[in-house]
C-alpha cells in the first residue's frame, strides 16, 4: 500500500493478499443489498468465498482504501484504463468527448452508508485523480441513491431500464472536490 492522502490507501493491485481482502470487503458491503440482479451482472460474485470482483482488470483500475479513525472502511475501484468500460453491461458508454474520464466500478463503506467516511473518501480520491489529470468520473447507479449523488454534485447523463428495474449513468468534475457548497446549490 502506498499513502495518498491522510489515510487514504492506493492498494497494490498486484497483491492476492490485498485483492483478496478488498474483495471480501466488498462482498460484505453489497450482499446485504435486497435486489441483486443487476449487480450480479455487473460483478462477478463468489458467494462459497464471500468475495466480489468487477469483471474490469486490476491492471486496468485504482483501489483505494481508506480505515478511519472511527472504525469505518471505506474503498473506491476507479477505471482508469478504460479499454473496457463497466458500464457497457447496462448498454451506456462514457462519451469520447468526455474530458480525462474514469469509470467509478464499485465504492462501499463499512458500516453501510456512512456519510462522513464517503466525503472523506471521494474528497482524497478526487484530488489523487485530479493531481494525475483527470477531470471527470462517470458511474452507474439505481434511482434510490442518485439524490445522494446529486449533493456531491453529480448530472444525470442516460437512463435504461433493463429486466424492469432502473439505471441510470451519471458524471462527475472530479476537477472540483466534492460536497462543495457551490455543488449543493445546484
Amino acid at each position: 500500500m502506498s499513502p495518498v492522502a491522510a489515510t487514504l490507501q492506493r492498494l497494490d493491485a498486484n497483491d492476492p493478499a490485498t485483492i483478496e481482502h478488498y474483495e471480501r470487503l466488498i462482498y460484505r458491503s453489497f450482499s446485504v443489498v435486497e435486489k441483486q440482479a443487476l449487480l450480479r451482472r455487473l460483478w462477478s460474485w463468489d458467494d462459497a468465498d464471500k468475495r466480489i470482483r468487477t469483471r474490469i482488470p486490476y491492471s486496468d483500475q485504482r483501489l483505494y482504501y481508506m480505515a478511519g479513525e472511527r472504525g469505518v472502511t471505506t474503498g473506491l475501484s476507479v477505471n482508469v484504463a478504460l479499454h473496457r468500460q463497466q458500464c457497457a453491461t447496462f448498454g451506456f458508454q462514457i462519451p469520447s468527448d468526455a474530458p480525462q474520464p474514469v469509470e467509478f466500478l464499485a465504492m462501499f463503506s463499512l458500516p453501510a452508508q456512512d456519510l462522513r467516511a464517503w466525503c472523506e473518501l471521494t474528497a482524497a480520491v478526487w484530488q489523487d485523480l485530479a493531481k494525475d489529470g483527470y477531470r471527470s468520473g462517470w458511474a452507474t447507479t439505481a434511482p434510490k441513491p442518485l439524490p445522494f449523488y446529486r449533493r456531491m454534485g453529480a448530472t444525470l447523463r442516460d437512463s435504461a431500464v433493463i429486466d424492469g428495474e432502473e439505471r441510470l449513468l451519471f458524471s462527475f468534475d472530479i476537477s472540483q472536490p466534492p460536497w462543495s457548497t457551490a455543488r449543493q446549490k445546484r
